[in-house]
């Protein structure tokens, strides 16, 4: 592919965009998909950036044909720069299983100090390394026990990333929701991901909804735990009083990340998490199907598709 040799950025992106899209037909330009992200002159400028980003969302898209990899991902997953960290073992769970990697991934699960980090380093563990995941569960468990505001903030991000195959810590992160100078909100997160066996932690997340900071992770984390009957009412009227206080309209960009800013767009997040959490229950419940359809004409494109897919799941 020669246009990955153009002096120009923007060509270079679009040209690792369309290889992501085709991982079955790039095995014979690995090699320089690699040289690019070995340039010692690199991470210069924001576009540098971003074109590391994209090169290992492709590497992680080709898999085991990006065997060739490897040497440099080693390299990334102790970089200074913790965003490059967590990518590099994103892209390490779909390429290799070696041994080499799961030392580096259970290293850095213990012992990196970013939680982005952390919670990709888990996730790795869980794709690549499932049998393995037992292993961690007892050190995740002394750290959110521990009740200190890092320790149980790094726990809950491997959590984050293991998901399901964490459930034994449900317990551990719910009593971490009891001290509200814990960081409960990526706790809240971990026990939505967790999924049904986190079903005991329901009422408190119930209780703890009037929070508003808390209450974009509440939702999220209801859209994914499923509500025994008795808990349903309660969750409605939730939900309903947080949607009846939105701001509607909110000037919103088509990607996602670019809707809003800072306020705004947690609103815009609280209300798509809360509509999920709806369509959850719309089975158990007809009139939730109802209120999805009565949002049908909301104005911010994001929520009017999450209200289609909450109503066709």
């Amino acid at each position: 592919v020669p246009f990955l040799e153009s002096p120009s950025v923007d060509v270079k992106l679009q040209v690792l965009r369309a290889l992501q899209r085709r991982p079955d037909e790039v095995a014979a330009v690995v090699s320089q998909i690699i040289s690019l992200l070995d340039d010692d002159q690199l991470a210069q400028t924001d576009y540098d950036l971003q074109i590391i980003e994209q090169i290992f969302m492709t590497l992680k898209t080709i898999g085991t044909g990006a065997q060739e990899a490897i040497p440099l991902l080693a390299k990334f997953q102790n970089h200074p720069h913790s965003r490059y960290r967590a990518l590099a073992f994103e892209a390490a769970a779909t390429i290799t299983t070696d041994d080499d990697n799961l030392h580096r991934v259970m290293q850095a699960i213990l012992e990196d100090q970013s939680a982005q980090v952390v919670s990709a380093a888990a996730e790795t563990l869980q794709t690549a390394y499932p049998d393995r995941v037992p292993e961690i569960i007892a050190p995740l468990k002394a750290r959110l026990i521990s009740h200190t505001p890092e320790s149980v903030m790094l726990a809950a991000s491997a959590v984050y990333g293991i998901g399901p195959a964490a459930a034994e810590l449900a317990p551990s992160l719910h009593a971490c929701l009891k001290d509200p100078d814990l960081p409960r909100a990526i706790v809240i997160l971990a026990l939505g991901r967790i999924g049904e066996k986190a079903q005991s932690a329901i009422p408190t997340l119930i209780a703890l909804m009037n929070i508003e900071e808390l209450q974009t992770s509440i939702f999220w984390a209801l859209g994914r735990i499923p509500a025994q009957p008795e808990h349903v009412a309660e969750i409605k009227g939730q939900i309903l009083k947080s949607l009846s206080s939105y701001q509607r309209g909110i000037p919103m960009g088509y990607p996602m990340m670019r809707a809003g800013r800072g306020r705004d767009r947690d609103r815009v997040r609280k209300r798509i998490f809360a509509l999920e959490a709806m369509g959850k229950l719309a089975g158990e419940n007809e009139s939730f199907a109802e209120l999805l359809i009565e949002n049908i004409s909301e104005p911010d494109t994001p929520v009017r598709w999450t209200v289609i897919w909450a109503l066709a799941n």
